[in-house]
This record gives C-alpha cells, sequence and structure tokens, in this order.
C-alpha cells in the first residue's frame, strides 16, 4: 500500500529553505516566554473555575429548589468552562516551553513540535468559538420563538 503525500500543502511551502535569523530567534524566544505567562494565567483561571464551581452548588441550592433547577447543575456548568478552558491554556505551555527550549538548545525537533502545538492552540481556539456563536445564535432563535409563542 502506497502512502499519501499531504496535498494540502500549498506547493510554494516547497521551494526554498527559511531562514531563521538571530532577530526571528528572540522574536520567537518572546513568545514563548509570553505564551507560558498566557498558559499560566489560564490554568489560574481553570482553578477559579474548578473552586466557584464546588460552591456555587451549595449557594445556588436553596434559590434554585424553588425553580426547580438541580443544584449540581450549576457546578457541573463551571466545571465544564474549567475543562474547556484547560486545553488552550495546555497548547500554550507546551508551544512555550518548546519554543524557548529549540531556541536554547538549537534544536529543530522542539521548534516543530513548538509550532504543532500553537496550531493546535488556533485549530481549538476557532473550533470553540465557532461552537459558542452556533449555541449563542441557538439561543437567539429559541429567544424568537418563545416572545413568538406569548
Amino acid at each position: 500500500m502506497e502512502e499519501t503525500e499531504n496535498t494540502f500543502s500549498p506547493p510554494e511551502i516547497h521551494r526554498e529553505e527559511l531562514t531563521v535569523t538571530t532577530e526571528i530567534k528572540r522574536y520567537l524566544y518572546t513568545a514563548g516566554s509570553w505564551a507560558i505567562f498566557l498558559s499560566i494565567t489560564g490554568f489560574i483561571a481553570c482553578g477559579f473555575l474548578v473552586i466557584v464551581g464546588l460552591f456555587m452548588g451549595s449557594v445556588m441550592s436553596a434559590n434554585m429548589k424553588m425553580a426547580g433547577i438541580p443544584s449540581f447543575l450549576f457546578t457541573l456548568i463551571y466545571l465544564v468552562m474549567a475543562l474547556v478552558y484547560f486545553f488552550p491554556a495546555l497548547y500554550l505551555l507546551r508551544f512555550g516551553n518548546r519554543m524557548r527550549s529549540s531556541i536554547q538548545d538549537q534544536s529543530q525537533e522542539d521548534l516543530t513540535r513548538s509550532l504543532a502545538n500553537l496550531k493546535s492552540f488556533f485549530k481549538y481556539s476557532g473550533i470553540l468559538i465557532i461552537v459558542v456563536i452556533a449555541v449563542y445564535l441557538l439561543a437567539m432563535i429559541a429567544a424568537v420563538l418563545v416572545a413568538m409563542g406569548r
């Protein structure tokens, strides 16, 4: 069985080599440092979401019993939000760590893995944005339908 080459890449990518100058290395190292900082803040935000989620169920239990909404639902929502935000922070951390090590060690393999994590970050973020926009559109349609039904 023959292996097929990835035909998604534009042909001009394979025409000439890319030179990574000292200035580009400085920019990449700085980008890696900022990615690490942003990933740490993302992990902290995930931690806050977990903490708030654990307490939200008990805080809201008295109010939600009257509305007929189970109190664990709020805990579940916050825990799912923390899980959703965990992966972009993880991709950024991997990008930052591998980018910095690739510059320090002159490692082509680390540079490649670093950029693969950056690609994964953008792909995940793009899909998440599409899902959020779809949910907003569905919520608007539902709101209009409910308003028309009254």
